[in-house]
């Protein structure tokens, strides 16, 4: 009798999120992005060519500038690769094919931390956005730690306080929080 082993590679470290943004474009976002990890996208399941590539030296969450289309796609393929290991299969995507249109994003609560030491890395839990939607589509509370959420200015090595801005899948979130270092 044989046996056959079969070996599966997954990625449940990494989240996908997708969001369409106005005139067919649309923005990945990556959760939990493994430090030294890259991420290749492509408009098709068989494509050689990448739309956009992520890469980073610090490990957390990542997302591709706006990609834009001719055409809506309903799906959008990945591939990932670790360091000194085989890239992955590739893997899909699902595109919203809703019109849903956000009409503005705000900060609702600010994350608890907000006070480091040096080299200290950015806490954002128990941050919350909220998206208002155009029409009557009701208003959405997502996590700032959400893939499609990026924040700029923070600086671990930084002394005193900093203003940190934050976007949505681009788009500025009105409102802000500080965090300043204590050493």
């Amino acid at each position: 009798m044989k046996l056959l082993i079969l070996r599966v590679r997954t990625f449940q470290w990494l989240k996908v999120a997708a969001r369409v943004l106005t005139d067919n474009k649309i923005q990945l976002g990556f959760s939990k992005f493994l430090l030294g990890a890259t991420i290749t996208v492509y408009d098709k399941a068989d494509s050689q060519t990448p739309i956009a590539t992520l890469n980073t030296a610090v490990g957390g969450d990542l997302a591709t500038d706006p990609l834009s289309f001719e055409k809506r796609p309903s799906l959008l393929y990945y591939r990932t690769q670790l360091p000194g290991k085989e890239i992955s299969n590739t893997l899909a995507v699902t595109i919203p094919q809703d019109e849903r249109k956000i009409k503005a994003v705000s900060l609702e609560v600010a994350p608890k931390k907000t006070s480091y030491q040096d080299g200290e890395d950015l806490n954002l839990k128990g941050g919350l956005l909220r998206v208002k939607y155009e029409g009557e589509e009701a208003d959405e509370v997502i996590n700032l730690s959400h893939a499609g959420v990026v924040v700029n200015g923070y600086d671990a090595h930084h002394h005193g306080e900093q203003e940190l801005t934050v976007t949505y899948l681009g788009l500025p979130v009105a409102g802000s929080f500080q965090g300043s270092s204590d050493w």
